[in-house]
């Protein structure tokens, strides 16, 4: 029952954010978006120049056009896929595509702005610059965000739910399963975290760096820290035995 509710939620998430870059794309795709502060593909080429805003964000509506849709066919297409996907890879799954479809958005995106201003090398440097401090703060934020979510499962302080934690049906029946599974991918979780905020501000002190590998490399990372945490965890709870270790305190 509860691994049942964890997957229809899963699959709520997922198609509401694939219909909220809908709902996202739409307008810009349309032209009905201004250049603003707040809203649109926002850097110094496109708050430039009407044309050029218009043009950029229009392309990049139809990607997250795109995006948004892929999303949302992921999470509806592998929901009955119930006894050869387990949850957790199913979750793992649909945010390869969120994450991979928002990257293509923002490179093509990227790409294709260079082409509108060839001649603009300086506006460019400039944007670059302003991206990657963005992309920082984000990369960062996630970090922060893997290790807040990490420390509590390594100090045993989850109890088996149906939103958080390594949620197998391995662990849910077992507490002391649970316990021990979750304070080792806590620890994963808690380095990864660690490295994931030590790539995101040691690649942004490297002279000159591209925002696109930026975004590669720390992506590369964060997804690929991701899977191995996974694939360690299976690992770590085959050796387990079905009365587990107790409970770490």
């Amino acid at each position: 029952m509860a691994r049942a509710v964890t997957r229809r939620f899963v699959l709520m998430t997922y198609v509401l954010l694939g219909l909220f870059l809908v709902s996202l794309a739409l307008p810009l795709i349309r032209h009905q978006v201004a250049p603003n502060s707040w809203y649109g593909f926002r850097v110094p080429e496109t708050l430039r120049d009407p044309k050029v805003w218009y043009s950029a964000n229009a392309y990049a509506g139809w990607f997250l056009l795109t995006a948004g849709v892929a999303v949302s066919l992921a999470a509806v297409g592998l929901y009955p896929a119930r006894r050869r996907l387990r949850d957790a890879a199913y979750a793992v799954t649909c945010s390869f595509v969120l994450l991979g479809t928002l990257l293509a958005t923002f490179v093509m995106t990227w790409l294709y702005l260079r082409s509108l201003v060839p001649g603009a090398p300086t506006g460019a440097m400039h944007a670059e610059q302003s991206v990657t401090r963005f992309m920082v703060i984000v990369y960062l934020l996630i970090g922060l965000m893997l290790v807040g979510l990490a420390v509590p499962l390594v100090r045993g302080r989850v109890r088996p739910n149906c939103w958080y934690g390594f949620r197998v049906q391995e662990t849910l029946e077992d507490p002391d399963v649970w316990y021990a599974v979750n304070s080792y991918s806590g620890r994963l979780l808690l380095g990864l975290g660690v490295i994931v905020a030590a790539t995101a501000i040691g690649l942004a002190l490297v002279p000159s760096v591209d925002v696109l590998l930026y975004m590669l490399g720390c992506t590369m990372v964060l997804l690929g820290g991701l899977l191995l945490g996974l694939v360690l965890s299976f690992r770590y709870l085959h050796t387990l035995k079905p009365t587990g270790p107790r409970r770490v305190g």
